[in-house]
């Protein structure tokens, strides 16, 4: 046939099955459509940001490594599994499916701040579709982050306080250290910002005052009460433990006393005349020895005095404080009256530092969300109709489909016309 003949038989093919082959490529690019509406919700992605100053050095917000992979460590996976309810699948087949990808940019030092992670769904996960469980993926990702890389709020965490072994004084100590690094928290907050307030209306200042207050009254009134009661628990070996500590800070207080006077001694040796010229042994930071001007010198034997005699001060008076305790233990009749009373300002102190604990750590994570709100950005993909339907793809598809239909029904035509010429 010539190419005349050619062009009249395509001409006429479309002319003659021109829409039954329109309706066969909007047949074929509905059915490829609903194919890949189905086949989308298997997959999900989101792009992680990070915004904050250290992310394009590589670096986590608290200057450790930044690592993008630890979006599908272990921890992470847990987590994100038990948000969802899932038991279907491990930890570990869940990350098989989960692929972490950096923007392609120029420069060999370019250190990325953007992540696109993509999930496709698990053949054996049936309970919840790709992109809830990369949701989930994503919020215990930022619980990870924030636990383990920003603020640490575990000073602020109310533990019930083992105590069992503990006599009455020790456990006032106990108290007393846990009110003073929860203050010193609250105080580091204050400075960075004053006017913070929380939704409940909390300031870091009403959590310090509360602090303060339990620091001044409800402990104070506990140490004097137990001191003046001379209340314990085990008697004998209680004293036993206070006479050895008198006996320990005895000996740094006569060593003290001993290098003080030895000190005093040498500078009263030296006569002012002499500045400049004598040189006097001294010893640096490395606690090497060096010879230094006798001015300089004297300065150094000076301040070595004040440590010497501070300290035995200090021991002094811890010995003179323990001795008064002892004293009241040993005339103690300890009575279950007043050791009731001590249990119950124990227990009273106890739920105070609860209650301010839970606010110090209520309005702490609402100020670190006000704080680090911009560290990490999550943005999810969500997808219109057309993009899931992933119509062009279809609609091209279709269209090879429907010419390689025309195509053979040009050749059934031309087959026919020419059975039909041969006779």
């Amino acid at each position: 046939m010539s190419h005349k003949g050619n062009v009249f038989l395509i001409i006429n093919t479309f002319r003659t099955y021109k829409w039954k082959l329109m309706l066969c490529m909007a047949i074929v690019t509905l059915g490829l459509g609903c194919r890949f509406y189905i086949s989308s919700f298997q997959a999900s992605t989101i792009w992680f940001a990070y915004n904050y100053e250290r992310a394009s050095k590589g670096l986590n917000p608290n200057g450790s490594r930044f690592n993008a992979y630890e979006i599908k460590s272990e921890a992470v996976l847990e987590r994100a599994l038990e948000l969802a309810g899932v038991t279907e699948i491990s930890p570990e087949e869940l990350g098989e499916n989960i692929t972490i990808q950096v923007p392609v940019k120029s420069g060999r030092d370019y250190i990325a701040t953007q992540y696109k992670v993509t999930y496709i769904s698990n053949k054996e996960l049936k309970s919840v579709d790709a992109q809830s469980m990369l949701q989930m993926v994503a919020y215990a990702y930022l619980e990870y982050f924030y636990d383990n890389y920003t603020d640490n709020t575990s000073i602020l965490q109310y533990r019930p306080a083992d105590t069992e072994g503990l006599e009455y004084r020790q456990i006032a100590r106990y108290y007393n250290t846990k009110l003073i690094q929860l203050k010193n928290y609250v105080n580091g907050r204050i400075e960075e910002n004053k006017s913070f307030v929380s939704d409940g209306g909390i300031t870091f200042q009403d959590i310090r005052a509360k602090v303060d207050n339990l620091l001044r009254i409800n402990l104070s009134n506990f140490r004097s009460f137990v001191t003046e009661k001379g209340l314990y628990k085990e008697r004998q070996s209680y004293v036993e433990l206070l006479d050895y500590k008198n006996y320990k800070d005895d000996n740094i207080y006569s060593l003290n006393t001993k290098t003080y006077n030895l000190y005093k001694r040498c500078i009263e040796q030296y006569d002012p005349k002499l500045t400049g010229v004598v040189l006097v042994p001294s010893v640096d930071r490395n606690q090497d020895f060096y010879m230094s001007k006798t001015k300089t010198g004297i300065d150094h034997l000076a301040e070595n005095a004040v440590g010497a005699e501070e300290t035995a001060e200090k021991k002094r008076a811890d010995i003179k404080n323990r001795q008064s305790i002892i004293d009241h233990i040993k005339g103690s009749d300890n009575q279950a009256s007043d050791l009731k009373k001590a249990d119950e300002m124990i227990w009273k102190i106890d739920a105070e530092l609860k209650n301010v604990s839970n606010q110090a750590m209520q309005i702490d994570v609402e100020y670190s969300r006000y704080k680090n709100k911009d560290y990490v950005t999550v943005k999810d993909n969500p997808l219109g109709l057309m993009t899931r339907m992933n119509f062009t793809k279809a609609v091209l598809l279709s269209a090879v489909f429907t010419a390689l239909a025309a195509t053979a029904v040009m050749y059934r035509e031309n087959k026919r016309s020419t059975r039909e010429d041969g006779q």
